[in-house]
């Protein structure tokens, strides 16, 4: 936007009453209004680095800001400030929802590059109960942008009102098939970007109805990961290259599932399209009701209970339904597999009926389901070994285990191919 556009919006809006800018970043043209302007607007500045003391000393009595900061933190510095002046002056929040982040939705500034510019608003979370308008509809979020609150100012979301989630999803899936067709995304960069997809669709379930709407997501994130598993067929390759985050837990896990579910899958010679797009599936959905990190950790109901001090008391009832209820989800899809619920709702199911929800057997579990149960502990095994897993230490603790039925088979595979 122009200057003249800006002090535009400035004059048109009287309401607008605390301005947070970065200096010396503003035009002149704005500055000249500032500092001329006869209205009750509060200025809160974020300092750059090099602006000497004596231009900022100079500028400082001319502007009379409410705050300042020269922190690189200038979110954590300005918050106080301003909250400081608001109980001063009994001047009216800018949000205050009773569930703080009512009627918004998280994006990962990644992905709001890719869809930009979109048809709605975009806004920063400056607290609890404040969003503050970042870029209007229309605007381009650009790289600079990106560099500037992602790189410099370590924002990791950004927010969206809930009515505007639609054409972000629209914009987003235009752009993903782009890039899937041009080949420019890398495994490392497609990775990154499934899991941040996973965890944006997570969000929006949380906002808005788990309908079809959201189908187009959830194919692109398969076929990211596909582009990850083409190109390392192999399944010690794809092991290899697994990434894990610890703070995205849920997220991470999933999409690591569906890759190292379909290398498994391709081991087993049973690495058809349609597998590996129920593999995908299965992956994406099998947590997805859950949202506690440190819970979806949680591998067994004898480690929950072990650990039932560390969650509350509905945490604690509810996790042994949790694939039931993404089971349930799934089948809502009109587009997703029938059979896709079934992998789901036996991820944590064991071949001597000690799993849960429904304690089924090995006879009870079926082939695709027994591969999808040892890939998802071996996923887990690699999160809790990192850099020091081995194959060897995995066969050894679950050789015993898995040693029927199909479960055999697909162990004596790994111990040939993931060497």
């Amino acid at each position: 936007k122009s200057s003249g556009e800006a002090i535009d919006v400035l004059i048109r809006q009287e309401k607008i009453g605390i301005l947070v800018a970065e200096h010396p970043s503003l035009s002149e043209p704005i500055l000249k209004y500032l500092k001329s302007a006869h209205r009750n607007l509060q200025l809160f500045f974020c300092l750059d680095d090099s602006l000497p003391d004596a231009q900022w000393a100079d500028d400082q009595a001319k502007l009379k800001p409410a705050g300042f900061t020269r922190d690189s933190d200038w979110v954590a510095s300005l918050i106080p400030q301003i909250e400081t002046y608001l109980k001063s002056h009994q001047l009216e929040r800018i949000e205050k929802p009773t569930d703080p982040e009512a009627g918004f939705a998280r994006i990962r500034p990644n992905l709001l590059l890719m869809a930009s510019p979109l048809k709605g608003d975009v806004y920063i979370k400056l607290s609890d109960h404040k969003f503050v308008k970042l870029f209007a509809a229309g605007a381009e979020f650009s790289l600079p942008d990106y560099d500037k609150y992602v790189t410099k100012k370590n924002v990791e979301f950004l927010y969206l009102k809930k009515e505007d989630t639609p054409n972000f999803i629209e914009r987003l899936q235009a752009k993903l098939m782009e890039a899937a067709q041009s080949g420019s995304m890398d495994e490392k960069s497609a990775t990154e970007t499934a899991v941040h997809l996973h965890q944006t669709v997570r969000e929006l379930l949380h906002k808005i109805e788990p309908t079809d709407a959201l189908t187009p997501l959830i194919k692109e994130n398969t076929r990211l990961t596909l582009r990850v598993v083409g190109r390392n067929p192999k399944l010690k390759g794809l092991i290899e290259k697994l990434t894990l985050d610890p703070k995205s837990y849920i997220s991470s896990h999933s999409v690591a599932l569906g890759q190292l579910s379909c290398g498994l899958a391709a081991a087993m010679d049973w690495g058809s399209e349609t597998t590996f797009h129920k593999l995908n599936l299965a992956s994406f959905l099998h947590d997805i009701t859950l949202e506690n990190q440190t819970l979806a950790r949680i591998h067994s109901l004898e480690e929950l209970h072990a650990r039932k001090a560390e969650f509350t008391q509905k945490e604690v009832s509810e996790y042994p339904l949790h694939p039931m209820r993404a089971a349930d989800l799934a089948r809502r899809f009109t587009e997703i597999p029938p059979d896709v619920d079934a992998l789901i709702l036996q991820h944590h199911e064991l071949p001597d009926g000690s799993g849960f929800p429904r304690k089924l057997n090995a006879k009870q579990i079926s082939p695709l389901g027994s591969l999808f149960i040892v890939a998802h502990e071996l996923v887990h095994f690699i999160h809790e070994k990192g850099a020091e897993f081995e194959m060897k230490d995995f066969l050894e603790r679950n050789s015993e285990r898995y040693a029927v039925g199909q479960f055999r088979k697909i162990v004596l595979c790994l111990a040939k191919t993931g060497k």
